[in-house]
């Protein structure tokens, strides 16, 4: 999902097809997580997920193996923060243009998705 196929007519198709290739990406990248940490997968099941599954790239996949190894839960965190961010996304108010919600999200730097729910009175 996430390799191009074909050429993209617009920004807007660009935009969509960006955002409809995060959601599986990044569950690949939590499951991979709770796999690595509580079921001992191995290196070469892993790397079959990402490759086969996840549509990554090997240098990349092969990153992700390393970084799983490392840490625990960070792969995890993507997950979590695209859906909390998609979920501040979807409560645009009524009348606001998307562009508008957009730049408001963003006018506050980058601080945890719970905080931005409070400076956006959600």
């Amino acid at each position: 999902m996430r390799r191009c196929r074909g050429t993209f007519s617009s920004r807007r198709t660009r935009a969509v097809s960006t955002a409809s290739s995060w959601y599986p990406f990044s569950s690949i990248n939590a499951i991979l997580d709770q796999l690595v940490h509580c079921e001992g997968l191995s290196e070469a099941d892993a790397m079959a997920l990402m490759l086969e599954k996840g549509y990554q790239e090997e240098g990349e996949a092969a990153g992700k193996w390393r970084r799983a190894l490392l840490t625990s839960t960070q792969l995890s965190t993507y997950f979590v923060g695209y859906t909390e961010v998609a979920a501040i996304g979807r409560a645009r108010p009524a009348g606001a243009s998307l562009r508008d919600w957009h730049d408001e999200m963003l006018a506050h730097g980058s601080p945890a998705p719970r905080h931005v729910r409070t400076l956006l009175n959600l």
